[in-house]
């Protein structure tokens, strides 16, 4: 029988598709907290609009979380000791606040890092040509701010560490950067207070300055542009449902006066009406 590589490749796609999430997460990231506009941040944690990615797309996403493995063996190899497992929990390294709905977990730390003293928090990095060559042009701060405040969020709930190692990677050339990032305890204040806005908002924020249709990263970077400016109806979950509260025991239906599990929360009920 003669193969056709184009059913091979539908194959493989339609697998990747069927293990795929769909971006609903418990929690407020600390890696999504420092994007460019609050709007969209909230629509993410109210699970506005499910995410749908291609099979391009997920394989991208592997790629850099199986990319974090060849960081960990580069540090750990100058370095007097890594670890990214928690002792006490024997689960990735994690950082939490505000009853839990905003939290983080770490790629790593290393300690006395090719003879400079210190134990250090680690975040590791895939990039484009486009973007790796803008990082080393700008630094991380100017360059991808959502990084930079990821690092100080959790150097905020580490005390401990000295500062934080940036490491990062050029895909098609394996070109390393690598960024030594202190302290910066105003700025991880700022977004922290982002994340109480957001967590307590009944109403989405207004967007980033400038946003708008025509705006370039509204139309072309966002996932919620049609939800902002095409007036798509939100996704039914509870979420987005105008029966329910945030409370510090967790998303309370505000007519049954339950405290809803992550599922429920996603499954809805025949009471929903539209919230936002």
């Amino acid at each position: 029988m003669k193969i056709d590589p184009a059913v091979i490749l539908q194959a493989i796609d339609d697998k990747i598709l069927a293990g795929s999430e769909d971006g609903r997460r418990d929690h407020l990231g600390a890696s999504l907290i420092g994007g460019l506009c609050e709007r969209s941040i909230f629509y993410s944690f109210r699970w506005a609009m499910a995410k749908k990615f291609s099979a391009r797309m997920l394989r991208l996403f592997d790629r850099g979380h199986k990319e974090e493995f060849r960081f960990e063996e580069w540090i750990r190899s100058i370095s007097e000791e890594f670890w990214a497992i928690d002792p006490r929990t024997g689960s990735q390294i994690r950082i939490s606040d505000l009853y839990g709905y905003f939290g983080g977990s770490l790629d790593g730390v290393c300690r006395n890092p090719a003879g400079y003293v210190g134990d250090y928090l680690t975040e590791f990095k895939t990039h484009s040509v486009k973007s790796f060559d803008k990082l080393v042009m700008q630094g991380v701060k100017e360059s991808k701010p959502e990084h930079y405040t990821q690092m100080q969020i959790y150097l905020k709930y580490q005390p401990k560490l000295t500062g934080a190692l940036y490491v990062a990677i050029r895909k098609n050339d394996d070109e390393i950067h690598i960024e030594y990032i202190e302290r910066d305890p105003e700025w991880a204040e700022v977004y922290v207070e982002r994340a109480k806005r957001i967590l307590v908002a009944i109403d989405p924020p207004i967007g980033h300055p400038g946003s708008g249709e025509f705006n370039y990263h509204c139309r072309y970077f966002c996932d919620y542009g049609d939800l902002c400016f095409k007036g798509r109806t939100p996704d039914k979950s509870c979420r987005t449902c105008a029966f329910v509260e945030l409370t510090n025991d967790g998303w309370m239906c505000t007519k049954t006066g339950e405290i809803l599990t992550s599922q429920a929360q996603k499954d809805g009920c025949s009471e929903y009406e539209r919230g936002f």
